[in-house]
């Protein structure tokens, strides 16, 4: 039997031996109920799922964002330090991350009275080659002409 509150002024339109209602507009609503929860449940999930994810996202750019001013900041270190110790070799960090050195003095040069000796010593040294090239090189140009 199910539990119905009559208006007593319809009981004048319904014939007596009739049932004023059918069972089916007594349909449970828990069926109807555990559907919506079913849907709910699933719209739950998806959105603690979703605000996980973004968690996560949010995480990893935040992180990203301190690593990058990290080696921003080593960075500038360096470039203070080798402003302050001109004469030190340069410190840089490489490809691989890591703390490398260069000489940042020129290679050594020779001044010019040193060069001149020196070529002059090298040409001592090969004038028989030099002397012979050139011979060489005369004596087909005569041929030519």
């Amino acid at each position: 039997m199910h539990e119905v509150i009559l208006n007593p002024r319809d009981a004048a339109d319904i014939p007596l031996e009739c049932n004023a209602w059918d069972d089916e507009d007594f349909e449970d609503e828990d069926d109807e109920e555990e559907e919506l929860d079913e849907v709910e449940l699933a719209v739950q999930e998806a959105t603690k799922e979703a605000a996980i994810f973004a968690r996560i996202q949010a995480e990893q750019r935040i992180k990203a964002r301190e690593e990058a001013q990290k080696v921003r900041q080593r960075l500038e270190a360096l470039q203070k330090w080798n402003d302050e110790h001109p004469d030190e070799d340069e410190q840089y960090i490489d490809e691989d991350g890591m703390l490398a050195h260069r000489s940042r003095k020129p290679p050594v040069s020779v001044g010019a009275k040193q060069a001149r000796a020196e070529v002059v010593n090298v040409i001592h040294q090969n004038l028989p080659a030099l002397t012979k090239v050139v011979v060489e090189a005369a004596r087909r140009e005569k041929e030519r002409t």
